[in-house]
């Protein structure tokens, strides 16, 4: 692309600079580059819902995108910096399993060791700004993968909990909470009963009979099940929280069963 797309995803939030900071780095070294922002209010060390959100908006951009993913509490310690390539795209942060989802096998993976890309001297706190920014600015202004550092056997792969089948049921359980309060599980669309509406979905003391076609089938306040713009079992509550109305977050376990 000749104005390359980076994007960026962070726990870091707005209120301070740090993402600022990030984005003057890499226009520095890639005045070219489009910046997109995937999100920055991540819950803080977060590296699952990153994760998740990463996978659900990458593999979106075209080919040849660099990703930029900071949700990194291991910072300045053991675990590595990694550059992966996956599917055409470029995915630049740390291997904490925070870029397995999105930059799916079969991929290159690659550990940043030439510190000659570097901001230096190296915060040990902020590698965002030091370590992962100029790498992604670099390489969006030509430089070639194998200049940043040697190739690597594998990367740290965030291992999801699945789904179980017993009898006539579908055990799962809670994956993340949105912003709106909605709970979205591992539950499959592919694992779901082929009788929707005959279905029982429990949630704790919560039961919802049948899964619908979506939000607005519901009464306002009511809980619903539907099936998430990711292709999985999600409970909300039109016009509120379901995580706020039933007290439920991430490991929740989840029960659908057949009618």
């Amino acid at each position: 692309m000749s104005a390359p797309v980076i994007t960026l995803l962070t726990d870091f939030g707005t209120a301070d600079g740090y993402v600022a900071a990030m984005k003057g780095v890499v226009l520095s070294l890639a005045p070219a580059a489009r910046l997109f922002d995937i999100g920055h209010e991540i819950d803080g060390c977060d590296v699952v819902a990153g994760a998740l959100a990463l996978e659900s908006s990458a593999p979106l951009f075209p080919a040849g995108s660099i990703h930029l993913a900071v949700v990194d509490p291991g910072v300045g310690g053991a675990r590595a910096p990694l550059l992966v390539e996956s599917g055409g795209r470029f995915y630049v942060g740390p291997d904490n399993g925070l870029l397995s989802l999105a930059a799916s096998p079969p991929r290159t993976v690659r550990r940043l060791a030439n510190d000659r890309f570097f901001r230096l001297p190296l915060s040990d706190t902020f590698h965002g700004r030091d370590l992962f920014a100029p790498v992604a600015g670099h390489l969006a202004a030509g430089r070639a993968p194998a200049e940043f550092g040697p190739a690597a056997d594998g990367m740290q792969q965030l291992a999801l909990p699945e789904p179980t089948l017993d009898g006539g049921s579908v055990r799962g359980e809670v994956l993340v909470v949105d912003r709106f309060g909605n709970l979205i599980t591992n539950i499959s669309d592919k694992d779901l009963p082929a009788a929707r509406d005959r279905c029982r979905v429990r949630l704790g003391e919560a039961m919802i009979t049948g899964i619908s076609a979506g939000y607005f089938q519901a009464d306002s306040g009511s809980l619903v099940a539907v099936i998430s713009s990711r292709g999985t079992l999600e409970i909300a509550v039109k016009e509120g929280s379901a995580a706020g109305q039933t007290r439920s977050g991430r490991g929740t376990g989840v029960v659908v069963e057949s009618g």
